[in-house]
Order: structure tokens, then C-alpha cells, then sequence
């Protein structure tokens, strides 16, 4: 059973977190061959602050404070 685990800035709503998680699964299903109830993913939220990374990693150039 794969692990999936999710962080995100807090603020998401349900639906959006879970179609993130329904899109990554589809995605190990189609790629990796999982097997469609296959699934454990923990998506957690954190305070933007508690996200850091360098501004240029994903080329948006705001870090997660900042947006």
C-alpha cells in the first residue's frame, strides 16, 4: 500500500483538498499500476508561515508568506 502524504498552507477547503488527493491517486493508478482501492493519503494543513522554501524553487517567486 503506498503512503501518500499531502502538505498545504492552510485555508483549502474539503473540496479542493480532497480532488488534490483524488488527482495524485488517479495518477499512481494510470503511472504505477496501484490498484484502485489501494489508497492511505494523510493531507495535512499548516500555517503558511510553517512552509518555507526558496521563492525560486516552483519559479512563482513569492514564498508562501507572501501569497
Amino acid at each position: 500500500m503506498p503512503l501518500v502524504r499531502i502538505t498545504l498552507a492552510a485555508g483549502r477547503p474539503a473540496a479542493f483538498r480532497r480532488a488534490l488527493a483524488d488527482g495524485v491517486h488517479q495518477a499512481l493508478v494510470d503511472t504505477a499500476k496501484v490498484p484502485p482501492d489501494d489508497r492511505f493519503h494523510v493531507v495535512q494543513e499548516v500555517s503558511p508561515e510553517n512552509l518555507i522554501w526558496d521563492a525560486q524553487y516552483m519559479r512563482t517567486g513569492r514564498s508562501a508568506t507572501e501569497r
